[in-house]
């Protein structure tokens, strides 16, 4: 099924500092797999920055030992929004409880989500309980220093609609799922033949799938909690409409978290031989793996 929601949002991110005008293929190679490269200060000098600029967008700040002319590239202090994500970068900053007079009063005035140093030469991650903000320190990439070990950090910045999603139906959605939607946010068999085919095995019956549903994704009748918030008193707690058929039901799925968690068929208008008011809820599969299997054969 092609995607029509596009992605949802999500930035996989390479935050490296210290690299003190050293390069390497290694470091270029993690590069090219991040969406942003984040450089937390001491470039050292312009060849490193042109080497990583040229491979994907390049954040950062100034270092102390960085010159006049990256000076006037970076700033010393930048804070930006990534995905939702409100994020502090310095060099010199310190670490929850110890931070660095120079960004101290920034901090505790406007605290964000993501706060970013490099500097010491250590890596570290620490969450501040009184701020609420997760602090990152890649550590040292270059080979100047004390440090007896090179270190960066790669991470994944994802938008809120997932979470939101969770939250307001009290639900976990499974890493295969969450993945699909990232990737997709939904899709549409390409015509309206009798395509994608299920068979629901207890009742020897089909059904074609026709849309799987996205968050927010800005085409009719394609959005999940749309669809979900209009049937939820008919739906079991945990649970969430993802798609539908040709003939006109719901896939839902339903994450009670035990057995009977999987992903069903919704029959609400009775369209097919074996529904009536006592059953009209089919199941199809226990995961969203084997749910896109069974559509793909």
């Amino acid at each position: 099924m092609p995607c029509f929601g596009g992605h949802l949002a999500m930035k996989k991110i390479l935050l490296l500092s210290d690299t003190h005008s050293y390069m390497d293929n290694r470091i270029l190679e993690y590069a090219s797999q991040a969406d942003e490269i984040w450089h937390a200060g001491d470039f050292g000098n312009q060849e490193v920055i042109d080497s990583l600029s040229a491979v994907k967008p390049l954040k950062g700040v100034f270092g102390n030992i960085d010159d006049a002319g990256i000076r006037k590239q970076f700033p010393e202090i930048l804070r930006f929004t990534c995905e939702e994500v409100e994020v502090l970068m310095t060099h010199i900053g310190g670490y929850p409880k110890k931070y660095a007079p120079s960004i101290k009063t920034e901090l505790l005035q406007r605290p964000p989500k993501l706060f970013i140093s490099g500097h010491s030469h250590i890596l570290k991650v620490m969450f501040d309980q009184d701020l609420g903000l997760l602090h990152l320190n890649p550590g040292a990439c270059g080979n100047v220093g004390w440090h007896k070990v090179r270190t960066m950090m790669r991470f994944v910045i994802d938008g809120q609609e997932i979470k939101d999603l969770e939250g307001k139906y009290n639900l976990t959605l499974p890493e295969d799922y969450k993945n699909f939607l990232k990737e997709n946010n939904g899709g549409r068999c390409p015509s309206y033949e009798f395509e994608n085919s299920i068979e629901i095995q207890n009742i020897n019956e089909e059904i074609n799938i026709d849309v799987l549903y996205g968050i927010k994704t800005g085409v009719k009748n394609s959005d999940i909690e749309d669809w979900t918030d209009e049937y939820l008193d008919d739906l079991f707690s945990h649970s969430i409409i993802i798609g539908n058929s040709l003939q006109h039901g719901f896939l839902v799925f339903w994450l009670s978290g035990d057995e009977d968690e999987g992903i069903y068929y919704y029959d609400d208008t009775y369209n097919l031989e074996a529904s009536s008011d006592e059953n009209n809820a089919y199941f199809l599969a226990r995961t969203f793996t084997e749910f896109l299997e069974l559509v793909q054969n």
